[in-house]
């Protein structure tokens, strides 16, 4: 009996949060695997962001690009990492966590090598962005996703964050 219900429990733990995500499933596919799930779904790669030169106190490592003149990006301030949709800020800690490695959590700011697409199936419109979650070391190859919803219209942004490697350990220190 006991097998049985922790079988449940850990089916529940992987698979709810899948059936809660607002994106669909083909928005993650899309988004995870760089390229359309299917034909109702289009993908358009953004320019890759620059280093913006100046950066206010507190900030560094802001990254931009500008797409039908609006800016998207990321920048970190005291620490904290953001996502920048349409010139406004957005936490990355404020994303709904879709991540099946309870240790990783969407605090890991973006890097400049991050990747953006726009993806669109039918009428609704959605910002990708893949990361790698660490510049180097063992976490160099396990990407983070973060998905906006109504990142390219005046509606409220919707930010759910994805992480797939169930192997990857959180960046600890050796002190």
């Amino acid at each position: 009996m006991s097998l049985i219900r922790n079988y449940l429990i850990i089916t529940n733990f992987l698979l709810v949060p899948f059936a809660w995500a607002t994106p669909s499933i083909e928005i993650l596919q899309s988004c995870k695997n760089a390229e359309p799930a299917n034909n109702s779904i289009s993908m358009e790669e953004l320019d890759a962001p620059g280093v913006e030169q100046t950066v206010e106190a507190g900030c560094e490592e802001k990254y931009e690009l500008t797409y039908n003149h609006q800016k998207f990006g990321s920048i970190t301030c005291n620490n904290e990492g953001y996502l920048i949709i349409n010139s406004n800020r957005i936490k990355l800690t404020s994303a709904a966590n879709f991540s099946v490695n309870p240790a990783v959590k969407p605090d890991t700011p973006l890097l400049l090598t991050a990747q953006y697409w726009k993806i669109t199936k039918e009428n609704e419109s959605y910002l990708c962005v893949a990361s790698a979650i660490d510049q180097s070391g063992s976490r160099s190859g396990s990407a983070q996703y973060y998905i906006a919803e109504n990142a390219f219209n005046s509606d409220p942004v919707s930010l759910y964050f994805y992480y797939f490697d169930r192997e990857s350990l959180p960046l600890t220190s050796m002190n």
